[in-house]
């Protein structure tokens, strides 16, 4: 039986490698007009329209049907970067965090801040009007290596820490983001947070992700060498996973993209979706963990531009039971804009909607069933809550 179980783990494992691209089904251009169908949660985004190059953009939140647009918090001279929905912690909160970089070129300094949200009885979850904090020590600064430039971070699952059979009331959570190198390049740093509710600040960074020779903060770091890079991770909602793009340059000096699969801390490297010819990005694991929406570029022209689809995985167990990978077994096409190119989706709480940004600035999402798409509003690099919030405006 097990061996049988090998044998089909193989054969799932190369078409892992090999995408096989469906017809869009029901695909439809952004509408002119009409009712746009509502969604739970709420949309965090990146408002850059208000200046994108001149450090004065806001992080905004919306309703998923486009209304209720509300600016959360102006960066008055900092430079904001993509906002990250926290998962729910053991105390009710979630958090909203945003990196940010401040300082000049060649000092350049990023941090992370959070803004509280938390459970108010009768209407559910409400933003803490209180001001942001830094998440205590991570932090990247500029150096003869790197830009310091934090970006793209993505949350893990929380997982509840116990001592001695019970629970401290604390929590512990990874996350994982871009960071910039001089050289050009890009890698991925992931790290382990503490959350403990009566400390203050509430979060700092896990003892071990500190050097022992030198007590300075060493994060786990995913970088190839020269002619990779490593970019956007997301940790699947187990938290057993992370998916990344990986970019190769080729030899005529363009870039080949791929959608690789690691351990959640980072370990194990290897190509998920993999096509010779073709570039896949933007991994998002859905709600449920069984389907990973990506952006594919079915060649080099940039007037192709990039369409969504979304691929069916599978867990693949060893003979204890214990998951040891994950297979892409399918996919499909959810878009078919031809010169539009969309960018960084992110899926609804239920699974249903995937919204996602696109050229000039601007915010959509498509119903996954039927693909049909709809044109939510002005913004760039939204992150759709893993829960339901309570709606914005009246």
């Amino acid at each position: 039986m097990w061996k049988k179980l090998t044998l089909i783990a193989a054969l799932l494992g190369l078409v892992a490698l090999l995408v096989l691209p469906l017809a869009a089904t029901g695909a439809k251009p952004l509408p002119g007009g009409g009712k746009i169908p509502p969604g739970k949660g709420l949309i965090a985004l990146y408002d850059y329209i208000t200046g994108w190059d001149t450090n004065t953009g806001w992080i905004t939140l919306m309703n998923p049907d486009g209304t209720g647009l509300t600016p959360l918090v102006a960066s008055d001279g900092v430079r904001y970067f993509q906002p990250a929905w926290s998962p729910e912690f053991s105390d009710g909160t979630v958090k909203l965090a945003y990196p940010a970089r401040e300082g000049v070129a060649g000092a350049y300094q990023s941090f992370v801040n959070v803004v509280n949200a938390f459970t108010d009885e009768g209407s559910g979850l409400q933003l803490d009007p209180d001001a942001p904090t830094r998440v205590n020590h991570l932090e990247e600064e500029e150096n003869v290596d790197q830009l310091g430039t934090i970006d793209a971070l993505d949350w893990s699952p929380k997982k509840p820490e116990v001592v001695d059979g019970y629970p401290t009331g604390r929590d512990t959570v990874r996350v994982a983001y871009r960071v910039s190198l001089r050289s050009g390049r890009l890698a991925v740093h992931v790290v382990d947070l503490i959350y403990d509710p009566f400390a203050s600040p509430a979060f700092s960074v896990a003892p071990t992700m500190y050097d022992d020779g030198t007590g300075e903060f060493s994060p786990t770091v995913l970088d190839a060498g020269p002619g990779t890079y490593y970019d956007l991770p997301q940790f699947s909602p187990d938290g057993n996973w992370l998916a990344l793009e990986r970019g190769d340059q080729l030899p005529d000096g363009t870039w080949h993209s791929s959608i690789w699969l690691a351990g959640a801390d980072g370990s194990g490297a290897r190509p998920l979706i993999y096509e010779s010819g073709v570039s896949n990005r933007y991994p998002a694991w859905s709600p449920d963990g069984l389907r990973l929406a990506f952006l594919r570029h079915s060649g080099n022209k940039p007037s192709m531009g990039w369409d969504l689809y979304v691929a069916d995985v599978q867990y693949i167990p060893d003979q204890q039971g214990e998951i040891v990978d994950v297979v892409v077994v399918s996919s499909r096409r959810l878009t078919s804009t031809n010169s539009i190119t969309e960018h960084r989706p992110t899926w609804s709480p239920d699974g249903t909607q995937i919204a996602y940004c696109f050229e000039g600035g601007n915010i959509g999402k498509v119903d996954v069933a039927t693909g049909a798409q709809y044109k939510l509003g002005a913004g760039s690099y939204p992150d759709w809550s893993p829960m339901e919030l309570s709606r914005l405006g009246p």
